[in-house]
Formats: structure tokens, sequence, C-alpha cells
């Protein structure tokens, strides 16, 4: 759902790819065979990277399960 008619390409590696129409920018990520993803959409013209969304999900649900694991609950206990 990428909305404008040019946008800001932003390779799998970080690198700069240019500002281009949006067909050419679904092309060049179907021929790669990643996924186009809108980084910034407030930007002119907005940014787009090529990554693999499924790998990209994973790796931040592992992130989040870690930090989870990390953090101490705290019990008050209360003596009459």
């Amino acid at each position: 759902m990428i909305r404008g008619k040019e946008v800001r390409l932003v390779g799998e590696k970080g690198e700069q790819l240019g500002v281009m129409p949006l067909y050419q920018a679904r092309d060049i990520a179907d021929k790669a065979g990643l996924d186009l993803v809108e980084v910034a959409p407030t930007a002119v013209p907005p940014v787009c990277r090529l990554m693999d969304y499924g790998k990209f999900k994973y790796t931040q649900t592992k992130k989040e399960r870690e930090a989870r694991k990390g953090q101490k609950i705290s019990l008050l206990r209360e003596i009459r």
C-alpha cells in the first residue's frame, strides 16, 4: 500500500539506489526476490527499502522474546 509516484530506494545492505518511479522499484524488488517495504512514508519522496520481510519480522520477535526473558519481575511482599 505504498502511495506516491516516486520513491527513494534503499538497497538490502543500506546502499542508496536513488529516486525512481514506484513501478521501477517494484520491478527491482521482484527481480531480487525481496519485498519493497515503506520505511518513511512522511518523507518527500517516501523512503522504501528492499528486504525479506518474513526474515525481518522473525528477527524482531526473537529480539523481543530475548528482551522479555532478561526482565526481572519483582514481587512486593508485605509483612504484618
